[in-house]
């Protein structure tokens, strides 16, 4: 799953994903609200993964209506705090420390990428989370 309010950021990531063999199903939202709702209506907070699981999420910080942290915190509650098996990777184009530093503490993130994404920068993150990590 991308959320990123920029349309053409969504698109060039999906291309990534697909040619990096990571997703053949990717869903984009521009809205954090909407990505929630979606996830409200299929489930997909699940402490197991099922049949509806988001094995992936790049989330962009800053949007408008709902930022990113806003996303994780409304993500927090529907999963009553506790970590899905959800990958929740934070893609932006911030260089604010507060930023790095916030999600480096936050336990429901799994990494931070600073646009633009690249395959080796996605690789390597996903190579430090391990298969184990939760």
């Amino acid at each position: 799953m991308l959320i990123d309010d920029n349309f053409i950021d969504n698109f060039v990531h999906k291309k990534l994903l697909e040619s990096l063999k990571i997703s053949n199903n990717t869903t984009e939202f521009t809205s954090a609200p909407k990505a929630i709702e979606y996830l409200k209506l299929f489930n997909c907070f699940a402490i197991q993964p099922n049949k509806n699981h988001i094995d992936l999420i790049l989330l962009d910080i800053n949007m408008p209506e709902m930022d990113g942290w806003g996303f994780i915190e409304e993500y927090k509650k529907a999963c009553n705090n506790e970590k899905s098996k959800t990958i929740i990777i934070v893609l932006s184009s911030s260089a604010n420390k507060v930023d790095i530093e916030r999600s480096q503490d936050e336990q429901f993130l799994s990494g931070f990428i600073q646009k633009p994404l690249t395959m080796e920068k996605l690789s390597n993150c996903l190579e430090s989370i391990g298969p184990t990590k939760e």
